[in-house]
C-alpha cells in the first residue's frame, strides 16, 4: 500500500519519502513538490534531460537571490 516516512537514513542525513511524492509548502505562494515527473517550483517543472545533459525548467521560477553560471 501507500506509505510515507521521515528518517535519518545515515548520520546527519535526512530522508523524506512519500509513495506519491513530497510537497514542501511555505505560505501560499512558495512551494516545492517532488514527484516522478520531476521537481515543481512555484508552478514550473524542473527535469533532467539525459539526452542533452541539461536541467530544463518549464514554467515559472522565482529567484530572490543571485544566479551563478559555471562552465560554458
Amino acid at each position: 500500500g501507500s506509505y510515507a516516512y521521515i528518517k535519518e537514513d545515515v548520520d546527519d542525513h535526512m530522508l523524506i519519502f512519500g509513495n506519491k511524492g513530497v510537497d514542501i509548502e511555505m505560505g501560499t505562494s512558495y512551494y516545492l513538490e517532488v514527484t516522478g515527473k520531476g521537481i515543481k517550483l512555484n508552478g514550473g517543472i524542473l527535469t533532467y534531460n539525459s539526452s542533452s545533459g541539461y536541467w530544463e525548467l518549464e514554467g515559472d521560477l522565482l529567484v530572490t537571490g543571485g544566479i551563478t553560471f559555471e562552465g560554458e
